[in-house]
């Protein structure tokens, strides 16, 4: 794949103050005072504020990190591995409420402030000549700005597919469409928009962006023709539109190819390899440093593929023996060479062999996501979009379609074959909509996707004894949806938004406590 960098420089800085900085971004909703047709005098200037916009991509409070792994740490496969940590502690001991919202403060704050910086971009480019340079800016930054409310909605909302168990479910985000919005979003607050209606504006970008895109760039680090038709093939896959899901992820898959099994673990870890549609880079002067997602979730080894003295790193998440044995089932899956020794780890330096579970060894680090970029041990890029997700959309929507399990089969073993070497066959019904949701966890591992799955495919889960913290959560019955902890899989709107806002006062999440304004100090609730 063709690969591109970003172009650090005076002239981006001074744009991104000017996008973001000076427009007095009150940690809730956008707003702005700045008039679009000051902000850009040239294609130029506006392509170094496009790099703005991929830059709010980096921040470790939404895609960067935040929204990242949130998802993952909800559901089965990860935990925190002392049940604490740097991060994460109140979502993923379902501890949440509406003043301990864990990251969900910094996630809003951080989804709007990009949708802000987005409107604005998009506003600048009013007074530029029409060209194709200028509606491609434009596609990409709509691309972004779908990027942020996708992100948001997982953070916040029920997938819709419960709508249709229950209209509380229904709920979506507010909608700040344009520059225009992101005043009147201060001036009067807005209240949380349907679910569908957040998904048709996702749409709506999405689709304004293929058409608007330049249809040469390749895949990587800047948007292209198939990151968005894989983006797409998402927002298709939660709405359950299993013909339109199929078709988008197909052309998206055209935009790259599958590592070979045997170049997997040197492979994955090159800057847009060639299963990359879309990914964030970073660079060192990003200077994210401990909050880069490989060095917070785990520690460095050495040779020996063992820590010592010199290891560095949290070293926060490991994997849950139901994660292990999930990918242990093929003994020939590539994936397995992920695992590495953790910190809680206490085998003695010249233990052989080593064998997870014996004699205090344990390797529950999955290294997804491994540092080494520049010499840095914390420097990595981070997917978006990559080929395999899109491979297991089609697989997934073509098993939910009626005479299309030999295509589902297909598509599912264009990922299994090529980790493990092995051709998936005769599998139809339940037990391949099974097969496609493991691929899917395996594959798929901390990209941000677990508790969506499960909540949008109405599965039950109860995490193992392996996890500091064992729950059910279970939406398949009345019951379930009515456990004392089932509505922490979504966060709430926090209590700095309700502050702000009157208007959303009575729109938080099913199940965390009404807006209160007594007995209150601070803007912290006493019960």
């Amino acid at each position: 794949m063709k690969q591109q960098k970003y172009i650090k420089s005076t002239v981006l800085l001074l744009i991104v103050v000017l996008l973001a900085g000076c427009e007095d971004f009150l940690d809730r909703y956008p707003k702005t005072s700045v008039s679009g047709k000051d902000i850009f005098s040239s294609i130029e200037t506006a392509e170094a504020g496009l790099l703005g916009l991929y830059s709010t991509l980096q921040d470790g409070r939404l895609t960067g990190r935040g929204t990242l792994v949130r998802g993952d740490l909800k559901g089965p496969d990860f935990f925190l591995l002392t049940g604490g940590g740097q991060y994460f502690v109140p979502e993923y001991n379902y501890q949440e409420n509406v003043t301990n919202h864990g990251q969900a403060g910094y996630i809003w704050a951080a989804g709007y402030e990009t949708i802000k910086d987005c409107n604005v971009f998009l506003d600048g480019l009013k007074g530029l000549d029409d060209s194709d340079k200028k509606d491609d800016m434009i596609a990409q930054a709509k691309t972004i700005k779908a990027i942020a409310y996708i992100d948001m909605m997982k953070t916040f909302c029920y997938p819709p597919a419960m709508s249709a168990i229950d209209s509380k479910y229904s709920m979506g985000i507010p909608l700040v469409r344009n520059k225009e919005d992101n005043v009147s979003s201060i001036e009067e607050g807005p209240r949380r928009a349907p679910l569908t209606d957040v998904m048709e504006h996702i749409e709506e970008l999405l689709d304004d962006a293929l058409l608007q895109v330049d249809p040469s760039r390749s895949t990587g680090i800047f948007i292209s023709q198939y990151a968005i038709s894989g983006l797409l093939a998402e927002v298709y896959l939660y709405q359950e539109r299993w013909a339109e899901a199929a078709a988008a992820a197909i052309d998206a898959a055209a935009g790259g190819t599958m590592i070979a099994r045997e170049d997997f673990l040197t492979e994955i870890r090159e800057d847009a390899n060639n299963e990359t549609l879309f990914e964030i880079m970073y660079t060192l002067t990003d200077n994210l440093a401990d909050r880069m997602p490989g060095y917070w979730m785990s520690k460095t080894v050495n040779e020996d593929n063992r820590h010592d003295i010199y290891s560095v790193g949290y070293g926060d998440v490991g994997a849950s023996d139901a994660f292990i044995n999930l990918v242990n089932e093929n003994p020939n899956d590539i994936r397995i060479e992920l695992f590495h020794e953790d910190k809680l780890s206490t085998a003695a330096p010249d233990q052989d062999p080593l064998i997870h579970g014996v004699d205090g060894y344990s390797e529950r680090y999955y290294w997804k996501y491994i540092g080494g970029k520049d010499g840095s041990v914390f420097l990595h890029n981070t997917p978006v979009i990559r080929l395999p997700e899109v491979l297991l959309i089609a697989a997934e929507a073509y098993s939910e379609t009626p005479g299309q399990e030999t295509m589902a089969l297909n598509y599912l073993n264009q990922v299994y074959s090529n980790r493990t070497g092995t051709t998936l066959t005769g599998l139809t019904g339940s037990d391949l909509r099974d097969a496609i949701f493991n691929e899917r966890r395996r594959e798929l591992a901390l990209e941000g996707h677990s508790i969506w799955n499960y909540l949008r495919k109405n599965r039950s889960f109860t995490r193992d004894a392996s996890h500091f913290t064992v729950v059910t959560i279970d939406p398949t019955t009345p019951g379930g949806r009515d456990a004392e902890l089932f509505h922490k899989v979504v966060s709430p709107i926090p209590i700095t938004e309700m502050d702000a806002n009157p208007n959303i006062r009575d729109q938080q999440n099913p199940g965390y406590a009404p807006y209160q304004t007594t007995g209150r100090d601070g803007g912290k609730m006493f019960n």
